[in-house]
């Protein structure tokens, strides 16, 4: 009996935590290819946005391509957390 209850509660607390996570996300840039300036511009602004965001972490980099940003080296990173 005592078994079963301690099981019954783990299991409804587990998949309330797996439900309530929700992901979010945001965007840093920087010019002159400064890819560590991006990434800590996405943090930053992801923190910002959502002060109690957990799990943070950078998903992607990558150089913007079109002319006037590319000849100044711009870079952009997105960050997601949880919250």
């Amino acid at each position: 009996m005592m078994l079963s209850t301690i099981v019954s509660v783990v299991v409804a607390i587990t998949s309330y935590s797996a439900h309530s996570a929700t992901t979010v996300s945001a965007w840093g840039g920087a010019e002159h290819l400064n890819y560590d300036t991006a990434r800590g511009g996405a943090i930053l602004n992801l923190k910002r946005r959502y002060p109690n965001v957990r799990n943070v972490r950078v998903t992607q980099c990558f150089r913007v391509t079109y002319p006037p940003a590319y000849r100044k080296g711009v870079v952009t990173c997105e960050a997601v957390g949880e919250i």
